[in-house]
């Protein structure tokens, strides 16, 4: 077993499958969404983890700001200067 496990983990071999991009954006996202939509809660046949999940990307995508913009604007919402920045 030990040289089976040599054999794949040679330097070479490592550095043909290391991933040359970080992933903490990735773990920031898939930790905001863990926030909104649990694992252990059941979500199915409603449409609430589509929605949890779209603001999620949502202000991933825009920024805070941005985000608040957009959601005031389009509840026509006065969006408070506090909340912009």
């Amino acid at each position: 077993m030990k040289e089976g496990f040599e054999k794949e983990t040679t330097h070479e071999k490592l550095v043909k499958i290391q991933n040359r991009l970080t992933t903490q954006p990735n773990e920031s996202l898939n930790m905001q969404a863990v926030e909104v939509a649990p694992k252990y809660k059941k979500y199915s046949q409603t449409e609430y983890f589509t929605y949890r999940i779209a603001i999620v990307v949502d202000h991933h995508n825009l920024g805070l700001a941005d985000f608040h913009t957009k959601v005031f604007t389009e509840l026509k919402i006065d969006l408070d200067t506090n909340l912009k920045t």
